[in-house]
């Protein structure tokens, strides 16, 4: 029992890690104005303008992220300041119809995102009770151990 908790624990592991995919915070950010042009109908000025928010909003994330020397909690207040910067910079260059429309994509991505991850996580344990033939006892173990690992990987 102790070697499959093991194996277990390691192939979670090893499944983060390489899911983890390393992208350019800069070219996110070109992507992400241009699903913004797309999306919410943005003209030529609006696109290089909140492209520009982009870049230099990825820039800033960058420099937060790799400061070492800040703490946890002041890590996330800039990024929460940093958030809020972008937001009001895109409220100077989107009309409020425009905006109220990003509002809502990202709202339906959140939910999207929510439900996408909680049915991963329910295929995750039905393919492993199938493919080892695990008892309801054991089912329920691996749960636990499943959302203790989430709940320690969110800390």
């Amino acid at each position: 029992m102790k070697k499959s908790m093991i194996f277990f624990g390691l192939m979670i592991f090893s499944t983060i890690m390489f899911a983890q995919r390393r992208v350019d915070p800069m070219e996110r950010a070109g992507k992400q104005a241009e699903r913004m042009k797309t999306e919410l109908g943005l003209d030529e000025v609006q696109f290089k303008a909140v492209k520009a928010i982009n870049e230099d909003h990825a820039a800033k994330l960058t420099e937060v992220w790799r400061d070492s020397t800040m703490s946890k909690e002041t890590k996330h207040e800039q990024l929460k300041a940093l958030h809020n910067e972008r937001e009001t910079a895109l409220k100077k260059v989107l009309t409020e119809e425009q905006h109220k429309k990003l509002a809502a994509n990202r709202s339906d991505q959140r939910t999207k995102h929510g439900a996408r991850m909680a049915g991963h996580r329910g295929d995750f344990v039905e393919k492993m009770q199938k493919e080892l033939s695990l008892t309801d006892e054991q089912t329920e173990k691996v749960k636990s151990i499943n959302s203790e690992f989430v709940q320690n990987l969110q800390k």
